[in-house]
């Protein structure tokens, strides 16, 4: 009875992290993120910095012309940034959205940027169409 058990508590917690576990298969390459800050971290002034949780990197997945998303926790700006540091594309991520349509105009290098809403900070990545 106890071996049955064990086993139906591992099997469940087995299938459970299958289950959270994206599929590259469905979602397309994974776009490597790193982090740019815009802003300055520490208030002016000497004050003492105001503790906050370190905020998720996204996940983020490209194919073809569709952007995929392990649901981003937070409202969010998408960018496309071309060679010369102009903005092609830009629009608003809404918190939970797991996929975006990209225009099929977008065609070569460009760096990807998502910008949290009312951060100082962004991800960003490179990605070829």
């Amino acid at each position: 009875m106890k071996k049955n058990l064990l086993f139906a508590i591992f099997s469940l917690f087995t299938m459970r992290g299958m289950a959270l576990e994206p599929s590259t298969a469905l979602q397309g390459q994974l776009i490597e993120l790193s982090i740019n800050c815009q802003g300055t971290p520490n208030p002016v002034g000497g004050h003492t910095p105001i503790p906050r949780s370190p905020m998720p990197t996204p996940s983020v997945y490209i194919d073809e012309q569709m952007l995929f998303t392990a649901c981003l926790p937070y409202d969010a700006v998408l960018q496309i940034v071309d060679e010369d540091d102009d903005v092609v594309y830009t629009t608003i991520i809404p918190i939970g959205t797991d996929s975006l349509s990209l225009p099929s105009s977008l065609s070569g290098s460009y760096e990807l940027r998502i910008i949290p809403d009312g951060s100082s900070f962004y991800f960003y990545g490179y990605v070829m169409f």
